[in-house]
């Protein structure tokens, strides 16, 4: 396999310069980083402010893959001038079997000059592209190698990447799993019997061990799909883009409803859009898994919005004028089928869902229920639990941390697991049945006893020595005195108490 690589390319087709501390940034993720950036520390997956506080001079991007597959796509065209069978994994990425340029140019130094030549020399919005050239017995070792620029020999790819750290190829999840066992690097993983792998960890394991022996994620064969499974959607010329994308989800849902009936699953799926003067676009893409109707409709504008670039319509056109310049169809390919192997169960019983497919849905529920009202919690800073957790709405950056020391008052560490929407109001009593009482110098004359939640009454088992809490003490309307306490009880529980005006409140809970 032969991948080619183009670093930071998200983050320069962002705007940003090769050789600058930069990275883009999705739902408060870092997605891309520069190669200064990597230099300085700075992670794909870490949380933004992790990556600011790590290098405060990093310039954020927000990631833009329409305009980074735009971008590419003179690149993919200028590499398809010089080898068949080109795939584009995303943006910056594309893979092709690497037997057909290494014997035609002949070998894999040539062949990858060629490549190599042919990209540097594109006419694109960035200018000349400068791409690294992998190749390797398997995809995932082919685009690691991309990145140093290597062709590994053939048979070395496991030797060649047992010294990469773990998370090279396993998710975040498997990955923290396996550090927790002292598994780091993709050796360590690879040594690991298939058996084992497999019962502890599922077809996650199973495909990422795979991987660390230098094989493909899963048995190398594919087969051409049989034309009756293509889908296609035909149209009156249309001018413009947005209704083949509309179209497109459609038409993935039917793909897949094809294939689900056949037990199936494809490994690339080829988009062929036609005009009504035998013009178009075909292009095959791939994806990390499946790719659902939403990504496929993705590829569908990233595709035509890069073609309708190249090939403007002439001067003095009018778009409402009918012409053979329109869109009349719109097709999609499965390629490289297998038999489907089911999904991974989780503990509980249910799917183990992965990362694209929880953010699709939360992206769906924005569309349906407004942007703002779809929110993540994110920790800031503050005095009260309260103060400390901030909804930033799902896709938006994190706000600037309001300052990380040292708060005095604030509630101490653990940070509470449940904290109410309003304050429950609860009976503290002491040993004689009376409401505990803490005097303005923070005393309590008589110990808790027993706890008294709604309709559930348990003893108390320890507690802290109450603190007091003067906030805003200057302003006579906006001010409040209250006393916190925390308290553990003999069902299991702990809590946060306030004490204000002789009554006590839960503040929160903790686990």
């Amino acid at each position: 396999m032969l991948a080619a690589w183009a670093p930071a390319f998200t983050v320069l087709a962002a705007g940003a310069a090769l050789d600058e501390l930069a990275a883009t940034v999705a739902a408060g993720r870092v997605t891309a980083v520069t190669p200064a950036a990597a230099r300085a520390g700075v992670r794909v997956g870490m949380r933004a402010r992790d990556a600011h506080r790590i290098c405060p001079q990093l310039a954020a991007y927000r990631a833009d893959s329409e305009r980074a597959a735009r971008v590419f796509e003179p690149v993919v065209c200028a590499l398809e001038e010089v080898a068949a069978g080109v795939e584009v994994v995303r943006p910056g990425l594309c893979v092709l079997l690497a037997a057909g340029p290494v014997g035609y140019y002949g070998g894999e130094e040539q062949a990858a000059g060629v490549i190599r030549d042919a990209a540097a020399v594109v006419e694109c919005e960035l200018g000349p592209v400068a791409v690294g050239v992998g190749v390797a017995d398997g995809m995932a070792a082919a685009v690691l190698a991309a990145r140093t620029d290597t062709l590994v020999p053939p048979g070395g790819s496991r030797r060649f990447l047992a010294e990469f750290d773990i998370a090279a190829l396993a998710d975040a999840q498997l990955a923290q799993q396996l550090r927790r066992l002292g598994i780091r690097r993709v050796g360590q993983f690879a040594a690991l019997p298939a058996s084992s792998v497999a019962t502890r960890f599922g077809l996650v394991g199973l495909r990422a061990h795979r991987l660390a022996r230098g094989l493909d994620a899963r048995d190398p064969a594919p087969r051409r799909a049989p034309r009756e499974l293509s889908v296609v959607r035909e149209f009156e010329p249309v001018p413009t883009v947005e209704p083949l994308v509309f179209a497109a989800r459609g038409l993935a849902e039917q793909l897949h409803e094809k294939l689900a009936g056949l037990g199936l699953v494809c490994d690339r799926v080829e988009i062929e859009a036609l005009t009504g003067d035998g013009r178009g676009s075909a292009r095959w893409w791939r994806h990390e898994g499946r790719l659902s109707a939403r990504a496929v409709a993705e590829r569908v504008r990233w595709q035509l919005e890069a073609w309708a670039q190249r090939n403007p319509p002439p001067a003095g056109h009018d778009p409402h004028v009918e012409s053979g310049e329109g869109f009349v169809s719109l097709s999609l390919r499965p390629d490289g089928l297998r038999i489907a192997t089911g999904t991974q169960i989780d503990l509980l019983g249910g799917v183990a869902q992965l990362p694209e497919t929880a953010e699709a849905a939360i992206e769906r529920l924005q569309d349906l229920l407004g942007h703002t009202r779809v929110a993540r919690p994110v920790l800031s800073g503050g005095r009260g639990v309260g103060e400390q957790i901030a909804l930033v709405p799902f896709g938006d950056l994190d706000p600037e941390s309001r300052g990380t020391g040292p708060w005095p008052g604030r509630v101490p560490e653990p940070a509470p697991a449940m904290i109410p929407g309003r304050s429950t109001p609860v009976r503290l009593l002491d040993a004689a049945g009376n409401t505990v009482v803490v005097t303005a110098r923070g005393e309590m004359p008589d110990p808790p006893a027993v706890l008294e939640v709604g309709a559930v009454c348990a003893d108390v088992t320890g507690y802290s020595q109450p603190w007091p809490v003067h906030e805003r003490p200057w302003d006579e309307d906006g001010g409040r005195r209250y006393a916190r306490l925390q308290v553990t009880t003999a069902d299991g529980h702990a809590y946060l108490l306030a004490a204000e005006a002789g009554s006590w409140y839960v503040l929160a809970g903790y686990q």
